[in-house]
């Protein structure tokens, strides 16, 4: 597709679709298709926080940068509980289900407070176990994922921003970078994230 076309669809997206295309989807666009999108901001008077996710996507961010977003994300209130006592951080977990022959792996990432992240992992492993040994390979699926479960308790209760979080924060920097003066914003962000 030519810039031409490209500018044509972009004028006929509405608001929310620019605004998505600028907070997450900046690093997948072809290079030269990033000042359209910046011409369709402007020409629409879309915030200029939208500008600064750009540009926050478009370059790689310093350690010290990256640790003040961790620092921003891991004081809001926690997703799932609403507290604002502990600092978030995140874990991967796997969960195992199994019919017959059939064994199925599930992982997902969450970030929440310490006391949320080992009730996740609880559920996780409480399904785990019931659901996950049905079948041969699921035993040893099952085995597995307790196992990787387990480890993530050390990444539970860590004080500094953990490999999960850090990993978040980069692929959503623009949104981020957007809407770091809206903590709603932010909360729905890891609430959506969550969910997945």
């Amino acid at each position: 597709m030519d810039l031409e076309d490209i500018k044509k669809n972009y004028s006929q997206f509405d608001d929310a679709k620019i605004k998505d295309l600028a907070k997450f989807e900046v690093r997948s666009l072809r290079k030269e298709v990033v000042p359209v999108l910046i011409e369709e901001i402007k020409k629409r008077n879309l915030p200029e926080e939208l500008l600064l996710g750009i540009e926050s996507q478009l370059r790689v961010p310093t350690s010290q940068e990256l640790i003040q977003y961790c620092t921003l994300i891991n004081s809001i209130p926690c997703p799932k509980c609403k507290s604002k006592t502990q600092k978030l951080n995140g874990i991967v977990l796997r969960e195992v289900v199994s019919f017959f022959i059939m064994t199925t792996t599930y992982t997902h990432s969450k970030i929440a407070c310490p006391n949320c992240l080992e009730t996740y992992k609880n559920a996780a492993n409480s399904k785990t176990i019931l659901l996950g040994w049905w079948s041969p390979a699921g035993i040893i699926s099952t085995i597995q994922s307790l196992i990787k479960n387990g480890k993530m308790s050390a990444e539970i209760r860590m004080h500094e921003p953990n490999a999960v979080l850090k990993s978040f924060v980069y692929q959503n920097i623009g949104a981020i970078e957007t809407d770091k003066d809206n903590i709603a914003k932010l909360s729905n962000l890891l609430e959506v994230y969550n969910a997945k």
